[in-house]
C-alpha cells in the first residue's frame, strides 16, 4: 500500500507565540489581571501644566523685547524720513527764494541800465540840439525832447547818434529852429507873430499827441509846455 504523505504543520513561531499567549488558562491556574491605568492627582496635573507653560514661555521669553525694538526702529526710521523730507523741502524753498532774489536783482539791474541808456540818449540829443548846427534855446530843447522819439536814436561805439531824429523833428516842426526878429534898440522886447504862432503850433501838436495816445506822460508834457509858454 502507498503511504499517505503526512500533513505539514502550518504553525510558525509567531503563530505559536500567539497561540500560546491566547491559550486558556488550565483549570486550577489563577487568571492574570490587567494592570490598572495610571491616575494623576490634581497637584501632579498642575505641575505638568506648569512645566509645559514654562517651556512655552522660554521659547518666547524675548518676544516682547523684539516687538518693542522693532517699534523703536520703525519710529526712528519714520522720524529720519520726515527729517529728510523736511530738509528737501527747506532746500527747495531756499532755492526758490534765491531764484526770486536773483530775478529781482536782474530786474533792478535792467531798470538801472535802462535809465542809464535813456540818460545817454538824452545827453546826445541835447548836445546836438544846442550845437551850432541847430542852436536851440533851452526852452525849445525841452519842447523838442517832448516831441522827439528817443527810441529811434542809433547806438554807436561812441554813444548815440541823434542826427536822423533831429533832422526828422526839425522837418516836421520847423518852428523849433525859427529865430525871432530883432527888436529896435531902446524898445521893449516883444514876441513877434511868428514866435506866437510857433508856440501855438507846438501846443497844438502836444495836445494832439496827448489826445491820440491818451498816455499820462503826454498829457503831462502838454500841460507843462502850456504852463511854461504862458498860455
Amino acid at each position: 500500500m502507498e503511504q499517505q504523505p503526512q500533513a505539514q504543520s502550518l504553525e510558525t513561531p509567531d503563530t505559536q507565540a500567539t497561540v500560546e499567549s491566547t491559550q486558556v488558562p488550565q483549570a486550577g491556574e489563577p487568571a492574570e489581571t490587567p494592570a490598572p491605568p495610571k491616575t494623576f492627582t490634581q497637584e501632579e496635573l498642575d505641575g505638568i501644566l506648569k512645566d509645559r507653560l514654562d517651556r512655552e514661555r522660554k521659547k518666547y521669553a524675548d518676544y516682547d523685547d523684539k516687538v518693542a525694538k522693532l517699534a523703536e526702529l520703525e519710529k526712528a526710521e519714520e522720524e529720519r524720513r520726515l527729517a529728510s523730507l523736511g530738509e528737501v523741502e527747506r532746500a527747495q524753498e531756499e532755492i526758490a527764494k534765491k531764484a526770486q532774489e536773483a530775478e529781482e536783482l536782474r530786474q533792478r539791474l535792467a531798470a538801472i541800465e535802462g535809465e542809464r541808456e535813456e540818460e545817454r540818449k538824452l545827453a546826445a540829443f541835447k548836445s546836438l540840439a544846442s550845437s551850432a548846427e541847430y542852436g536851440l534855446s533851452a526852452d525849445r530843447i525841452e519842447a523838442a525832447i517832448k516831441l522827439a522819439d528817443m527810441s529811434q536814436l542809433q547806438k554807436t561805439d561812441a554813444g548815440y547818434d541823434a542826427n536822423d531824429v533831429m533832422k526828422t523833428l526839425v522837418d516836421k516842426y520847423p518852428f523849433l529852429t525859427a529865430q525871432a526878429a530883432a527888436q529896435p534898440i531902446g524898445k521893449p522886447l516883444a514876441q513877434t507873430q511868428e514866435v506866437v504862432a510857433d508856440k501855438r503850433s507846438l501846443l497844438e501838436k502836444l495836445a494832439e499827441k496827448a489826445r491820440l495816445t491818451g498816455r499820462t506822460e503826454d498829457k503831462i508834457a502838454y500841460a507843462k509846455a502850456k504852463r511854461e509858454l504862458g498860455n
